[in-house]
């Protein structure tokens, strides 16, 4: 990944990802990460985009973003099993950290539809990502959870 990358998401509030995917596996036992500039569990400052596991959420063919920044956390996945096994599926995501609440924050599109999201409860999501040293990674997570 270019060096330039590695602290793409600091202090953003505002940021849009997208790509395709083709899921090879959903048997829900792992994190497929499509980007995460997490660096290790307990640094909650971050920003992910994954496939859920199974025990998470809304299952293996949905997914899920999260951001958080000290104190406030966000999480949203979506409800309608958007990912297919053995089909390319064009995935993306929209933040803005301006908007009022959470569904106003985050939108998520899968094949250029939006989805309608979860929101746990207790759910905020911060006005900007944290601005520190975590590595951004695309196609894995910080440890080898890689999109399947």
């Amino acid at each position: 990944m270019p060096a330039g990358f590695m602290n793409a998401f600091d202090g953003l509030s505002h940021f849009s990802f997208c790509g395709w995917v083709y899921p090879t596996n959903l048997s829900g036992t792992t994190w497929g990460t499509f980007f995460t500039n997490y660096a290790s569990f307990g640094n909650w400052n971050r920003a992910t985009f994954h496939q859920l596991p199974n025990s998470y959420g809304g299952g293996a063919d949905d997914i899920l973003i999260s951001i958080s920044n000290v104190g406030a956390y966000g999480e949203a996945w979506t409800t309608s099993n958007v990912l297919e096994l053995n089909k390319w599926v064009h995935l993306a995501v929209v933040y803005d950290g301006t908007a009022a609440d959470n569904a106003g924050k985050i939108k998520i599109y899968v094949n250029g539809k939006p989805e309608t999201l979860s929101f746990p409860s207790g759910t905020n999501f911060p006005a900007t990502i944290a601005a520190d040293a975590n590595t951004s990674y695309i196609g894995r997570y910080h440890n080898p959870d890689y999109f399947k």
